[in-house]
């Protein structure tokens, strides 16, 4: 095969395998409803339309007063956490957030553009407006932008100093206030042009709100319980002695003169005398999850969001708050799942749920413990075995009702596994490892493989009640796992393996063929019953960590873990895509009872499901208002791009007419990885031939970048198009 056939080959291979690397989210919520991650920040347009936004770049906005949200992920990179949302109208909205993501909507959020920004670094932290046109960011580092054309273009304002702002309030377009940390208020008198620093010799306590009624009538709520207020524009504050709560307060409203609320933490305080004094609202509205933001559409109709999704709703001027689902927000550490409808999942607080229906619907089981469920199996529609803290085991013969068995050992208990359906294993912490032989009646401690007790068994599984596995480690902290194996039903174990990492998950589907995983994205395949193992190589990257795998047969499988990463193959683990999952979130477990058919579970309640195996790669990303649907943006040259060949890759583009012009490189995870300010360009062609800018494979911190698929976004003042590459090491 000559070079030049073989390097084509190479590229096409590379073009197939990086099409898969990221996936359409076909994941959906099934539990915390209408989604899970948390959200920071709440718009009602009217009583009717409102938005909300938080983590995994998500956004939710119901058009029927709440009792219905559409959740959907609007900025692809699942570390973004989006910050503010502002909509000045119907159709105009505008959202802010981590890495300098700063998003637009013309059309009432069927469609968001990333809008180019001068500090795209900065985390914008709030928006707002004073009619449709005229509109601030504010963020870290003192940040102030401001857009005067309904956010197409924004650009730097001087706030003159360099503490960050959490907040903005605008009263009229030509008067606004901000907000932050060490005591600074900032305000303008002409329409952002120039922002003064309004003095505060009492206090250097971080501000994390502000409203203004008027001009002149304002609120500030920030750290440890601070509520004050001005009637003169700023010129003079009344700080209140007792504000009701000694939460950090992140989110202060006014419905009227009289009526205010501001929340945080998990607090809620109300006034109806203007502020002059407080009180906390009377019942304790969460005990798990913490409130980010509040708003009002109306006098008696309101909302707020906080941690885990969670959305509460008053129709009384905050009298009483309707919860919209009863969701279980408890860390969730395993699942089980014997078909496509009926499964099981559990963790903290002796939390054990079960569906019968696909996960349409979640019912909580009874358990008689307290403590935090690790794992659990099920092996007849009725009969399964849960295990957790404090050497704890219960046991199930209806699916709902569930009982403790007697075990005399106080150890956290971390996997349970059952090779028939009365021969089964439990093992924890210390070595602790327990064994049954009547279905979970009794249980005994079995010989334990060697003397260390400091060892914590994470994980065990058996092929058939002689052969078996554990991994036995050291803890986080030391990074060494042991694999044990029996062949004679655990009387003798032997080390056949002893790895440098922390090792928490493994899968046998055959005396011969399993997987493990762990720390470091780690994934290793054996084929002779773990003598030896082949560490499989993965799109995950960093610091992400591996916790738990579910492989149907020798080919398909899925691996979760830290960072909301969900994994795929096809292949028996020579490749993987990269699977949309809409969330942060670490996920614990995952269970696939069909090929197309799955669920996973995780932080903060998190229950994802999947009807199509996990999807496919996503449609291209629609064009800009304004642009026109030829390629302005061509594909890079060379593509495939190999650094140690070709030295740099060009990125073409064409202009109707002069425009600065700036590139955005993001990875396959649609994380940034590079900004490249190209300068002013005139009209025509740019491209290899003649002066296209660059890129030379490296990021920000001038590190080489892996090999894999990368997108370039060419900023314009007539565009802002994509176009994918492909680099090879």
């Amino acid at each position: 095969m000559n070079i030049r056939k073989r390097f084509f080959l190479l590229a096409i291979s590379l073009l197939m395998t990086a099409s898969g690397l990221v996936a359409q989210n076909s994941w959906d919520w099934q539990n915390p409803l209408p989604q899970g991650n948390n959200l920071q920040s709440i718009d009602p347009v009217n009583a009717n339309l409102i938005f909300a936004v938080g983590g995994a770049g998500t956004l939710l906005r119901s058009t029927n007063s709440g009792n219905t949200w559409e959740a959907r992920q609007i900025y692809a990179n699942s570390a973004v956490t989006l910050e503010a949302v502002n909509f000045p109208s119907a159709s105009v909205g505008w959202v802010a957030g981590q890495s300098g993501v700063l998003l637009t909507t013309s059309d009432g959020g069927a469609h968001w553009f990333q809008r180019t920004t001068p500090t795209p670094t900065r985390t914008y932290r709030a928006v707002a407006s004073a009619g449709v046109n005229y509109g601030f960011v504010v963020g870290d580092g003192g940040t102030i932008l401001r857009t005067i054309d309904a956010g197409q273009h924004w650009s730097t304002v001087a706030s003159n100093t360099a503490f960050d702002l959490y907040a903005v309030s605008l009263p009229t377009t030509t008067i606004g206030y901000a907000v932050g940390d060490h005591g600074t208020i900032l305000k303008t008198s002409d329409g952002g042009n120039n922002w003064i620093n309004i003095p505060d010799p009492t206090s250097t306590r971080d501000y994390k709100s502000v409203y203004f009624l008027n001009q002149d009538v304002g609120w500030i709520a920030g750290v440890g319980g601070t509520l004050m207020s001005t009637t003169d524009g700023g010129g003079t504050w009344v700080r209140k002695l007792f504000s009701g709560t000694s939460s950090n307060l992140t989110s202060i409203t006014f419905t009227n003169a009289n009526n205010g609320y501001a929340v945080g933490g998990r607090a809620l305080v109300l006034t109806t005398n203007g502020g002059f004094s407080w009180a906390p609202y009377p019942t304790l509205l969460d005990s798990v999850n913490n409130m980010t933001a509040i708003a009002f559409a109306d006098s008696m109709v309101g909302w707020f969001v906080g941690q885990n999704g969670e959305i509460r709703k008053t129709l009384n001027k905050g009298q009483a708050w309707l919860r919209f689902a009863e969701n279980t927000t408890f860390d969730l550490f395993g699942s089980s799942f014997l078909n496509e409808s009926r499964g099981w999942v559990v963790g903290e607080q002796g939390t054990a749920m079960h569906t019968n229906d696909g996960g349409a619907s979640w019912i909580r089981d009874n358990t008689p413990v307290n403590v935090a469920l690790r794992s659990v199996q099920f092996r007849l529609p009725n009969a399964g075995w849960a295990v957790g803290d404090a050497g704890t085991i219960l046991q199930t013969l209806d699916g709902v009702t569930w009982t403790e068995a007697v075990v005399d050992s106080p150890q956290a208990l971390y996997s349970v596994h059952f090779a028939s359906d009365n021969d089964g294993w439990a093992v924890g912490e210390r070595g602790t490892m327990l064994h049954t032989t009547n279905a979970g009646a009794t249980w005994s401690h079995a010989a334990r493989p060697g003397t260390d007790t400091l060892l914590t068994m994470s994980s065990v599984y058996f092929i058939n009640p002689s052969t078996g596995w554990v991994l036995a480690n050291y803890g986080i902290s030391n990074d060494t796992t042991f694999i044990l194996k029996t062949t004679d039903g655990g009387a003798l174990w032997d080390t056949i393996r002893t790895e440098n990492r922390t090792l928490l998950g493994m899968q046998f589907l055959n005396p011969d063929t399993g997987y493990v995983v762990g720390k470091f994205h780690y994934v290793a395949k054996t084929t002779n019953g773990g003598a030896t193992w082949r560490p499989l190589i993965n799109p995950i990257k960093s610091i992400n960590h591996f916790l738990a795998l579910s492989f149907l047969s020798g080919d398909v499988g899925w691996v979760v873990g830290t960072g909301g990463n969900i994994i795929r193959t096809l292949t028996g683990g020579d490749s993987w895509s990269l699977e949309a999952s809409g969330t942060s979130r670490t996920l614990n477990a995952v269970s696939f009872p069909s090929r197309d058919k799955g669920w996973v579970a995780g932080v903060g309640g998190t229950i994802l499901n999947t009807i199509d195996g996990g999807g496919v790669e996503p449609p291209p990303n629609p064009p800009p208002p304004g642009s026109v649907s030829t390629n302005h943006v061509l594909q890079a040259e060379p593509n495939p791009f190999l650094p140690s060949v070709n030295g740099v890759t060009y990125l073409p583009f064409r202009l109707a007419g002069q425009s600065e012009v700036s590139i955005k490189i993001f990875d396959g995870l649609g994380r940034l990885v590079r900004v490249i300010e190209a300068g002013v360009f005139g009209p025509g062609l740019h491209d290899m031939a003649s002066d296209a800018p660059t890129w030379n494979g490296v990021d920000e911190r001038g590190f080489a970048v892996a090999s894999g698929a990368y997108y370039f976004m060419v900023f314009t003042s007539e565009y802002i198009e994509t176009q994918r590459m492909i680099l090879i090491r």
